[in-house]
């Protein structure tokens, strides 16, 4: 549900930096004000209070850059965003990468969350 450009930059031996970034035009179509990024990295367990807010950039797109420490494994993830509707009112929703570029998976509760795995992408 949400266009964005995921970058990963390979470390030290099974650790990346990842930036994840939802666009511009998210942005502005869904008037998103704020956003979080949450899942399951570093044990959080879907904490919003643990999540990794992101920044909002010159251009207009939210990113932030995120450390994994085993890319043994994948990671579901969510952005938590807060939009701001025609009439003026905030409302809070979940939302997922749509890009193409991150895969995507259900939960068993009815939600699909995105899905970050490092198969096959080290060079």
């Amino acid at each position: 549900m949400a266009e964005s450009y995921t970058n990963i930059v390979y470390t030290k031996k099974n650790k990346a930096r990842v930036t994840f970034k939802i666009s511009r035009e998210t942005v502005s179509r869904l008037s998103i004000a704020n956003a979080t990024l949450v899942g399951d990295f570093d044990e959080c367990k879907w904490n919003l209070e643990n999540g990794d807010k992101m920044s909002i950039l010159k251009d207009g797109s939210f990113s932030v850059t995120k450390t994994i420490d085993n890319i043994g494994k994948s990671y579901q993830f969510k952005y938590f965003v807060n939009c701001i509707g025609p009439d003026g009112n905030r409302f809070d929703r979940w939302i997922t990468d749509d890009s193409g570029k991150i895969g995507s998976l259900s939960d068993g509760e009815g939600h699909v969350n995105s899905l970050l795995t490092f198969e096959n992408q080290r060079p």
